[in-house]
This record gives structure tokens, sequence and C-alpha cells, in this order.
């Protein structure tokens, strides 16, 4: 479930202002997070804006388990 938007004019100003062990891979760094945005997103679309999207994993709902029912 997305909880949160937040738009920022570059790759530097979402590390800055963003959580980066909530980014990337565990134990990346600031420099490699930034090289994996950039290798991603060249400079003209990091141009048009960052969009950092906050998500929460939805509860799951015992009554959709892809058809697999659950006996009491």
């Amino acid at each position: 479930m997305v909880v949160k938007v937040v738009e920022y004019e570059t790759f530097e100003a979402m590390l800055d202002a963003e959580d980066n062990d909530a980014i990337g891979s565990e134990g990346m760094n600031r420099a490699e997070l930034l090289a994996a945005c950039r290798e991603i997103y060249p400079p003209e679309k990091e141009a048009l804006g960052v969009l950092a999207i906050h998500l929460r994993l939805a509860a799951s709902d015992p009554r959709e388990d892809n058809g697999r029912a659950r006996q009491p």
C-alpha cells in the first residue's frame, strides 16, 4: 500500500532526505545507491524529477489465498 510520495529535484536530494537503508540492496553505501539510480535513470530522466514512493505491506486477507483453502 502506498503511504506517501515525495518529489525531489535530484537523486542526491532524495538520498539526503530519505533513509538510505530503505533504498537499494542491503549494505549499499550512498555512492553505490547514487550510481545504481543513475544507471537505471539517465540524466535526462532525472531532470524530470525524482519520486520516493513509501510503501507498507498490507496485511494479507486469509480469504484471498490463491485458491488454497485452509482447513480449520
